[in-house]
């Protein structure tokens, strides 16, 4: 028996995911296809406790905690992401964020993903037990990657070729579940879902024996997930304490953990930290789920409302000795708020633009054409004044010379090659740094 998907049914019919093999799970969208590939990587990294990589194309990390969250408990999806947990919920979740801390799931959302860059993470992760990529599709997006159908015959051929290689199972979802598409890709084994209600029709394909079973699976999309038509909503086994060896990411010490969000406070989630290559540059996290691109930010903005409430029912209802006391804790709260909206640490891309010439050292002793900007200045009026005793004495609050702690509030740190812009003037979504004239 190979790995499991998590879902009984499916996994009979299939023998679990056995190495070497390359599973395609198509279907329209809505149907159900990322919930599969979804349920194989936390079954996989949560129960099992074997190292996974999960490369994700058009969802965050975000996105993928929530949804992990949600089927594992479960728990309502809607008032997760929310946060509109009861108070039951919420010490059930915690109690699983305890556990997802540890789990060597790894997570690469990198807007330059590609199939080469998931090959080149493979000998970086030792036991590597399963790839998930989630997912291929069809419509062409220059802001997604494995997008567009030339890219996905591509992609699935390499991907096919990487699970023989390596003797891995590897399970791709794909947004479609077109004949005509899953004909041409010619895959070891294909899952074609069709949705009907809360129902989802099965069908399993091998390219050389045709149509091997037809399965009904139970769309239990409340709790993201996909079960056995007889339990749709029986509870998991509580996962167990995941063991040490497996705990860390190939070549440096584990940053922060994947963060999902409860009511209360920022807890831990899952372990996403992608393998380490040649570069050490990090990058920022994806954002946080929220009404910006579709995504629900109630959740963060809760957190706000929520401190300000417990300030006022501490207080009796006094408004300035209530915003006193919150003036106090601001910095511990929005650090909190800053942590929680990362919602997975330090990350390690997997691939990186190429450095432009320009940006190159070009001799050995020869300067850089990029020079760091530190500001290095003294006000002498003030400093007279003080030293002469003109001036009252006052407090200075000294920083760092980046102003590291107050910035990180604003900082963006944007993926992509660096684009000189002609015009002039600050793009917080292009790199950071900019040609002077």
């Amino acid at each position: 028996m190979g790995l499991p998907t998590g879902i009984r049914t499916l996994d009979d019919a299939l023998g679990g995911l056995q190495p070497g093999r390359f599973y395609l799970v198509a279907a329209a969208p809505g149907a159900g296809s990322s919930l599969i590939a979804t349920a194989a990587a936390r079954t996989s990294a949560l129960d099992q406790h074997q190292p996974v990589l999960y490369a994700a194309s058009g969802l965050t990390r975000a996105d993928i905690a929530a949804r992990i969250v949600a089927a594992h408990l479960p728990v309502d999806y809607r008032r997760l992401r929310a946060g509109r947990l009861t108070p039951t919920e919420q010490d059930d979740t915690a109690a699983l964020h305890h556990h997802l801390a540890q789990a060597p799931l790894y997570i690469d959302d990198g807007t330059d993903l590609t199939t080469d860059a998931i090959a080149e993470s493979v000998p970086d992760l030792p036991g590597l037990a399963l790839i998930v990529v989630d997912r291929l599709q069809t419509t062409e997006d220059p802001r997604l990657p494995l997008s567009g159908s030339a890219q996905i015959t591509d992609a699935a051929q390499a991907l096919a070729h990487l699970a023989r290689t390596h003797e891995l199972p590897v399970v791709a979802a794909v947004d479609s579940d077109d004949p005509r598409l899953i004909a041409e890709l010619s895959l070891d084994i294909t899952i074609t879902l069709t949705r009907d209600a809360d129902q989802i029709h099965a069908t399993i394909t091998e390219r050389d024996l045709g149509p091997q079973a037809a399965l009904t699976l139970h769309a239990d999309l409340a709790h993201a997930r996909i079960t056995d038509p007889a339990i749709p909503y029986a509870s998991p086994t509580p996962p167990a304490q995941p063991q040490a060896a497996n705990l860390h990411t190939p070549g440096h010490t584990p940053q922060a953990p994947l963060q999902a969000p409860t009511p209360t406070e920022p807890a831990q989630a899952a372990h996403t930290d992608a393998p380490r290559r040649s570069s050490h540059r990090r990058t920022a996290a994806p954002p946080p789920p929220g009404g910006y691109a579709n995504r629900d930010y109630s959740y963060f903005t809760g957190m706000i409302t929520r401190a300000v409430d417990e300030a006022l029912h501490e207080h009796d209802g006094d408004i300035t000795v209530a915003t006193e006391a919150l003036v106090k804790k601001a910095v511990p709260n929005a650090m909190a708020l800053f942590e929680a909206t990362r919602v997975g640490g330090n990350y390690e891309h997997t691939v990186y633009p190429e450095t432009l010439e320009f940006l190159r050292k070009k001799t050995k002793d020869g300067a850089d054409e990029i020079w760091e900007g530190r500001h290095n200045w003294t006000n002498t009026h003030l400093m007279d004044a003080l030293q002469n005793g003109t001036h009252p004495p006052i407090t200075v609050n000294a920083l760092d010379t980046n102003a590291s702690f107050l910035s990180a509030f604003k900082t963006h740190l944007p993926i992509g090659a660096l684009i000189h812009d002609p015009n002039g003037g600050f793009d917080p979504k292009r790199s950071g740094i900019y040609r002077l004239p």
